[in-house]
């Protein structure tokens, strides 16, 4: 942690925090950082926070009572103090159980009141509570009381005991108002050390004492009597340590950084950071007219994660944090209660004279800002009668000669002079000025070329002075190639030819011709919409830069005459560039109407935009309002004070996130483990495959980067196997809808970044099995078979008995057939015997006829 002002950040009870009051901050082995408060339980992602409460339809929810200590057991389960118990907190199946003492059961807790929990390298559970100190026996489900199985000494007050440790060569702490106590537990033994607190009234004792194990091995006692201590593996003995903590501050707790700075919270206040390396302490305070500093000064717990945060719980202040990566903007405004802080709020100028202190034109006056001191001072007091520049916009600066500053204003014939020392302010005189040109006058920017002539951009042309002859040349659009008589930049290029920005596009001065030259091909229309150009810069490569009011950032080619635009297509925030710098690693910054912009002018990309997300408390910069100190600080202001930042401290985040799936909504229903009909058999993020039935579909996920480092500007990619084509951008929501998907097998993939696009490649993936409908299944298509094949059988059964029957009556026919035959040849036999008979006949009837 970085000595000097801290910028916090702070989360209340508007950002989702059940209660403003955070006893314990605790960051898990995912990411998710854990507030306990006076009414429950809250889970922060970076983005949202989720609460625990007591909800009386719901057995496994957390009971009403604040949350005094948080820990995680090497399963990566919670174990939450309470004033009303011992909580546990099944990841797995996002539920909690409850541990309550008992009188008549010796096995319970001994107290429900927990003031202290602690996991140590053997993962057993240590709690601290106001009847003394239980370890909890997982193997039965019961605890140990600590002191009874071990303490022989019947005086031990076990209501005292207030807080438990274990320090980094496994060695279990506990304190009580003037006693460490030492547990080794394998040895069965506890050895005491006498705290040494030093009271300057004989009747007070100290009430509670806090232990911390640094991460070097030392352990840390301190008092509610701000009196800190360590043990001293030396002399075997508490030793009292020499952090300045301010009298009547008593210690709440105790935490340290990644540097191994010790960090000290206290009552009243605020917060100490004990530099280990210089023995120095800092104190930061709350300061109602900065909102970057501590909401308050009580401060109850401290926790410093792995990826450099610093959380701070207050008592009614919520929580604040800080990370180094953090891009934080240092914010300059008015203060109205001091009448030495920046005269206005609304910034139209910068200027840094030889002495290197920085001048500042706004709206209403000037202010004098010695940077090294950080001490304002105004040219003139609001109450004075003598207000010059009261109403009006000063616009530009001019070291005239050394001692002397002139100031351009808006108001007609408002060029001023001031005195560096004492700041006294009074016209410039222009008995030069024969003819009066000045006298209307408004001066937007004064430079001053090579060959000694000042230049005045004014609203009403440009006038080149040359101050050893007092002679003035005027420029405008009656008597010039300018097309405009509204000056808005100007700027003196490498080779010493002056350039000027207008309303109508860029004018170059063509000194061997005494005239301008217009330059606005980059202007893609030929409209009479007004061409402003803002800002103009040459850099370290001899690139010409030009920002303009709504046709973008321009690369402009001096020699060709060519041009390249760079808008908010190529990743600007903003087409309206009111300011260009160049740092001495070669980047631009850029200010506009939505924020500031670094771009590489060797890339010639965006590398990185910046807006209220990274601490800017406005993202509206004004025209020419800029400046980059000989430090290198940069300065833009805007139309609420001014913003200064140092390109050396804007580091960049290394940490590369975690990522987590965290819901799973069916027809936008929260979808719980274990529950009835629920897809899932545990948590989502422990769960690696889920499988849903047809009428599920649509359904949702959602997913978080465990960055909590401007997590708005986490970024995320998808991708569905067996369903998309390629990665997507789900948006910073982290939720993505899946519908229409047919029956089968999918993955889902997602990978993020941090906020400065540090990528989780490996990502993470769920395995998704959508279920056909019933009568899709495996089994309705063996029925199907079974029908099919059923209908087959009996349509060949059926043809078989169609061409029995079909024989049988052939048979039949054949056999009537035969027998037709069989009669016919009956007949004809019979007919032919009767003829054989009546023949013969015949021939006897006839002769006996004729007798």
């Amino acid at each position: 942690m970085p000595q000097g002002d801290l910028r916090f950040k702070h989360l209340g009870v508007t950002d989702g925090l059940s209660q403003s009051t955070v006893w314990e901050v605790f960051r898990d082995h995912l990411g998710f950082v854990w507030f306990g408060t006076r009414t429950g339980l809250n889970r922060f992602d970076g983005l949202s926070i989720e609460k625990y409460l007591q909800d009386p339809e719901d057995s496994l929810s957390i009971n009403f009572g604040f949350i005094a200590s948080i820990v995680e057991d090497q399963k990566g389960d919670l174990w939450i103090g309470s004033a009303e118990g011992l909580y546990h907190y099944d990841r797995n199946m996002e539920r909690f159980s409850r541990y309550l003492h008992d009188p008549d059961k010796p096995e319970s807790i001994g107290s429900n009141f927990i003031r202290n929990l602690e996991v140590d390298k053997m993962d057993r559970i240590w709690i601290c509570h106001d009847k003394g100190l239980d370890m909890f026996a997982e193997e039965d489900d019961s605890f140990i009381h600590v002191f009874d199985e071990l303490d022989t000494n019947s005086t031990l007050d076990l209501e005292k005991i207030f807080d438990v440790a274990e320090d980094a060569f496994g060695r279990v702490w506990a304190s009580s108002n003037t006693e460490l106590y030492q547990i080794s537990w394998d040895q069965n033994q506890i050895k005491m050390y006498e705290i040494p607190f030093v009271y300057e009234d004989s009747s007070t004792v100290n009430e509670e004492t806090f232990l911390f194990a640094g991460t070097s091995g030392k352990l840390w006692a301190a008092g509610l009597n701000g009196q800190v201590f360590s043990f001293s593996e030396v002399e075997d003995r508490i030793v009292s340590e020499s952090v300045d903590i301010l009298p009547g501050c008593s210690i709440n707790c105790i935490s340290e950084d990644l540097d191994g700075n010790l960090l000290i919270g206290t009552d009243y206040g605020g917060l100490f950071v004990f530099d280990n390396n210089s023995c120095q302490t800092s104190q930061y305070i709350n300061d109602p007219n900065n909102q970057q500093s501590l909401s308050n000064n009580d401060i109850y717990s401290i926790y410093s994660d792995k990826d450099g945060t610093i959380w701070i719980g207050n008592w009614l202040g919520g929580v604040n944090y800080y990370n180094v990566y953090d891009k934080t903007f240092e914010w300059v405004q008015n203060n109205i209660s001091d009448p030495n802080s920046l005269v206005n709020d609304y910034l139209t100028a910068f200027y840094q004279d030889v002495s290197q202190n920085v001048w500042i034109g706004t709206y209403d006056g000037i202010s004098k800002w010695d940077f090294d001191d950080n001490t304002f001072e105004n040219c003139f007091s609001r109450d004075a009668n003598s207000n010059f520049f009261k109403g009006s916009a000063v616009h530009s600066f001019f070291e005239f000669k050394p001692g002397t500053i002139w100031a351009g204003t808006s108001i007609p014939g408002g060029l001023f002079e001031i005195d560096v020392s004492s700041l006294v302010v009074k016209p410039v005189q222009h008995s030069w000025d024969t003819r009066g040109i000045f006298k209307e006058a408004k001066f937007l920017t004064i430079d001053k070329d090579v060959d000694g002539f000042v230049w005045f951009g004014t609203r009403s042309g440009i006038y080149k002075v040359n101050f050893e002859d007092q002679t003035i040349r005027s420029y405008n659009s009656a008597n010039s190639a300018l097309r405009s008589n509204v000056i808005t930049s100007s700027y003196i290029d490498q080779e010493g030819v002056i350039w000027f920005g207008a309303s109508t596009g860029l004018f170059k001065y063509d000194k061997p011709n005494d005239e301008f030259i217009h330059i606005s091909s980059f202007f893609s229309d030929n409209s009479s919409s007004p061409k402003w150009v803002y800002s103009i810069l040459e850099d370290h490569l001899g690139q010409f830069w030009i920002g303009t009011a709504g046709y973008g950032l321009i690369l402009f080619n001096r020699k060709t005459g060519d041009w390249d635009r760079f808008s908010t297509k190529d990743g600007l925030p903003s087409n309206v560039i009111t300011g260009i710098v160049e740092d001495n690693s070669g980047n631009l910054w850029i200010s506009s109407y939505k924020g500031i912009t670094q771009f590489s002018s060797v890339d010639k990309a965006v590398l990185r935009n910046y807006d209220s997300n990274d601490g800017l408390r406005n993202i509206e910069f004004q025209p020419d309002g800029n400046l980059i100190t000989k430090s290198q600080d940069i300065l833009f202001g805007g139309v609420n004070g001014f913003v200064i930042f140092n390109p050396a401290d804007l580091l960049d985040n290394p940490n590369v996130p975690n990522i987590v799936f965290k819901e799973l909504r069916i027809a936008n229903e929260l979808i719980k483990p274990g529950l009835k009909q629920s897809p899932l058999k545990q948590s989502l993020s422990q769960t690696n495959e889920i499988s849903l039935n047809h009428y599920q579909n649509p359904f949702s996920l959602s997913f978080v980067a465990l960055n909590l480092v401007d997590a708005p500007k986490n970024n995320y990619l998808c991708f569905l196997e067996g369903y998309d084509e390629e990665w997507y951008t789900p948006g910073l929501s982290g939720i993505v809808h899946i519908h229409n998907l047919k029956a089968g097998w999918y993955t889902f993939h997602v990978k993020g970044s941090n906020n400065d696009g540090v990528w989780n490649e490996e990502g993470i993936s769920l395995d998704i099995r959508i279920r056909p409908p019933w009568w899709f299944s495996i089994w309705a298509y063996g029925i199907y078979i079974l029908i099919f094949v059923g209908l087959l059988l009996f349509y060949a059964r059926l043809l078989r008995n169609r061409e029995k029957e079909k024989q049988i009556t052939q048979a039949e026919r054949l056999e009537k057939e035969k027998i037709r035959e069989l009669n016919k040849a009956r007949l004809q036999f019979f007919t032919e015997i009767a003829h054989d008979f009546k023949t013969p006949l015949s021939l006897i009837l006839s002769p006996a006829d004729q007798l």
